[in-house]
């Protein structure tokens, strides 16, 4: 470049990120304008993961920008030292007459891509997971695999920042104006020349070129995260995977080996509407596409999905791209790229390119396809040990409302107990409209509200061990949880004398220990640390799906989205629940709806406030893993927050306490968009305690809880009503000791009273014996 050009680039995403690299590393002035921040979660740069591959379903000439493609990735990871993308391959399956799987074919053979054909034979031996149906074609494309997107885009943009760019978050551009050689960008805060720009706006494209005269069709689309039912997901080979017909889908085997990404094509996805009104609440209807597809070719999955993500993709009518100047005198230094169609991310490096050869010499020699502007199954698990289950005197009918947190473990205590249990829920066991999603939640045997929860924990911590014994699953991992905060913070002094009152496992750091063991925590002057050793995480949605399941496979029946409308007494005893379809009698009720409390039981004498908690995920600015020790962590003081780096070690989950959280009106209508405002408190956390992550977060999650007056649990009888046995309003305390509380329901539901300790926890009837 002879002279240095001024470049501005229009939204920080998916390709503006890239762009901001390339252009920056040719000398460009670069100046970056986004929304939100580089790596949000609001468009289509989600999930975690995305599939790259270079054998074309779509057309062969896409396979030279793939190569192009290919070694920018590889030179990203380089300049970076990060891992972002990981060659697994990936399957693409589809009947052998699909026009797309012969395009597979013709790619693979003019570009000599490296491949293998898979026969059935074949499939069944490597591959079981999959279901083939006659007439089936299998290709395994080696030279393909997965991305990560949020680390892919934070890092380009660090990359671009490093190089000189500058980054504007939280600053939407408003217009874009040619103006003689230049073009003028107007934000908020004013208007700034540049020799060019390129606009890089995804599914806002529409909003900020209303004349654009080629439209860009906005879909809203779903990926379903399902958890497998066998080992054959997660053996030695864990390839990506792509089926043609009859319902085109693909999926993605998630780098933690815990869960299966399952998303569609473009023509099963819906309009999206309004890009800053995206509804993000997935519906029931929604999910049987999905359900299908897993009972007609991925059978080892669990057809109740563990998480749900919405996000935007744009598509053009060629389902080509639009890449180049905008047509019309004076527009010649305004580059647009848009309409991606589902196949950008995997070219974003050549994307990126390319854009940085149009900005700064108007022409580019990479090819373009653009529509221009100009393992074995696992055996049978053990029946459950002996001990008090199958001693019921005359086996009780028992329905347990709401499969979550804790009733899917009353579930599993009743049914194992001889209960004949029939459950309900209005979604379906390890749904995420509630509390038990975010893929992590602490688990801790130091309790710093109240010493008396210890011995509750401990017999949870017995049933999580009984539960990862029957079913084969890991569901807790101990990797010990660090508690920080003032010397003289009450809550740090509680911890001490828990510890002491109980016995627990534990260690005091002091600041020389903290900074050699745990570096990636700032502690400050007159701060304690304490590792309480017996603990670590538990994983929400694959706890309640196992337990639920394990209830099934010990004769409990659970009716999926089915809402109970009413639970009353019945005349003579018992219970009745009515649905929409019906009203059924039962010995007893176990209610644990969760932030639906209030709807079901609407008079309920005791106040449970339902309110709005927020996750947010963040990647540390290098792949340093902070040693072999991974613990969770809780902050006291006058910042309080608690944390759980991710398991597959890529990123760290933030949450903050009630104070925080906003209240909830309508359970139902949950407003799962978190503005920028909310985030300051996690920012200001991030550069004050923990200044090794990268302050703009990835991934942003919404949930609910349900809190009572004195933060312990509502747990007994109702009044009144001795068979009707409510477990709510557990104050953010629930999840960790959700066993012992789904064994305290079984004794109340069957027994009338249980020996375990909880009356200094609840304000409720019959408890104890």
């Amino acid at each position: 470049m002879s002279v240095r050009k001024r470049v501005a680039v229009v939204g920080v995403g998916t390709m503006g990120s890239q762009a901001a690299w390339r252009l920056a590393a040719r000398g460009a002035e670069v100046v970056a304008y986004d929304r939100f921040a580089p790596g949000h979660d609001r468009s289509a740069a989600g999930g975690e993961t995305r599939i790259f591959r270079s054998a074309h379903f779509e057309d062969s000439r896409y396979v030279p920008l793939l190569k192009h493609a290919d070694a920018l990735w590889e030179q990203l990871q380089q300049e970076s030292g990060r891992e972002l993308r990981r060659l697994t391959g990936c399957l693409l399956m589809g009947p052998t007459e699909h026009q797309q799987m012969a395009t597979v074919l013709q790619s693979i053979a003019e570009h000599d891509l490296d491949h293998e054909v898979l026969d059935a034979e074949a499939m069944a031996k490597r591959f079981p997971q999959y279901r083939l149906e006659d007439g089936d074609a299998a290709v395994l494309d080696r030279r393909a695999g997965f991305i990560r997107p949020e680390l892919t885009v934070q890092t380009a943009a660090r990359r671009a920042e490093q190089l000189g760019a500058r980054i504007h978050r939280y600053t939407p551009v408003r217009e874009i104006t040619p103006v003689g050689s230049g073009v003028d960008i107007r934000t908020d805060d004013g208007a700034e020349r540049f020799d060019a720009v390129v606009v890089t706006v995804g599914p806002w494209v529409n909003d900020l070129l209303p004349d654009l005269p080629w439209e860009v069709d906005i879909r809203r689309l779903i990926s379903a995260w399902y958890v497998p039912t066998t080992d054959a997901w997660f053996g030695e080979e864990r390839p990506a995977f792509i089926r043609t017909a009859p319902t085109h889908s693909y999926g993605l085997p998630s780098p933690d080996g815990v869960s299966v990404k399952i998303g569609l094509n473009k023509e099963l996805h819906s309009p999206a509407g309004d890009p800053n009104a995206l509804d993000r609440t997935v519906q029931p209807d929604e999910l049987e596409i999905f359900t299908e597809l897993l009972r007609r070719h991925l059978p080892d999955l669990h057809p109740d999905p563990t998480r749900l993500s919405v996000y935007m993709e744009g598509y053009t009518d060629s389902s080509r791209p639009l890449i180049g100047p905008l047509p019309g005198a004076g527009n010649e230094n305004v580059i647009l790229l848009a309409g991606f169609s589902g196949h950008g991310f995997k070219l974003s490096p050549a994307f990126g390119d390319i854009a940085a050869d149009l900005a700064l010499d108007g022409t580019s020699p990479s090819p373009s396809t653009s529509s221009p502007p100009s393992a074995a199954p696992r055996p049978e698990p053990p029946r459950p040990p002996s001990g008090k289950e199958n001693h019921m005197a005359a086996r009780k009918r028992v329905a347990v409302v709401g499969t979550g947190t804790v009733g899917s473990q009353a579930a599993w205590r009743l049914a194992a107990r001889g209960a004949e249990v029939v459950a309900y829920d209005r979604f379906a066991p390890g749904h995420d409209r509630s509390a038990a999603g975010g893929e992590t939640r602490v688990f801790r045997s130091v309790q710093t509200d109240d010493g008396r929860y210890v011995p509750l924990v401990r017999h949870a911590g017995a049933l999580w061990k009984q539960l990862q014994a029957e079913t084969g699953r890991e569901l807790r991992r101990l990797t010990g949880c660090l508690f920080m905060g003032p010397a003289d913070d009450p809550h740090m002094n509680k911890v001490m004398d828990v510890i002491a009152e109980n016995g627990l496992d534990h260690e005091v750091l002091d600041a020389d220990a903290m900074a050699k063991r745990f570096p990636q925590f700032r502690v400050h002057d007159g701060d304690l640390a304490v590792l309480d050793r017996h603990a670590g995480f538990v994983r929400p949605e694959l706890t309640v799906q196992t337990a639920a399941r394990r209830a099934e496979e010990l004769g409990a029946r659970i009716r999926r989205y089915t809402p109970v409308r009413e639970v009353g007494q019945a005349a003579g005893g018992g219970v009745e629940i009515r649905t929409d379809t019906g009203t059924e009698r039962f010995d007893a009720a176990v209610v644990t709806p969760g932030p639906w409390v209030g709807d079901l039981l609407p008079d309920l004498p005791w106040e449970v406030s339902v309110c709005r908690a927020i996750s947010a995920w963040f990647l540390p600015n290098d792949d340093h893993r902070a040693g072999e020790e991974r613990p969770g962590f809780l902050r006291r003081g006058a910042h309080e927050f608690y944390g759980i780096p991710s398991p597959d070690g890529l990123s760290v989950k933030l949450g903050l306490p009630q104070a925080h959280h906003r209240p909830v009106d309508d359970p139902n209508r949950l407003n799962r968009t978190v503005a920028p405002e909310e985030l300051e408190t996690f920012t200001e956390i991030v550069h004050r305690y923990l200044p090794g992550l990268n302050p703009d977060p990835v991934r942003l999650s919404v949930f609910m809880e349900g809190y009572t007056d004195s933060t312990r649990p509502l747990v007994g009888s109702l009044p009144g009503s001795d068979d009707i046995i409510l477990l709510a309003g557990f104050s953010g305390q629930g999840f960790k000791i959700s066993p012992a509380m789904g064994d305290i329901a079984a004794d109340l539901a069957l027994e009338g009273r249980t020996s375990q300790p909880i009356d200094f926890i609840s304000t409720l009837g019959r408890t104890a014996a």
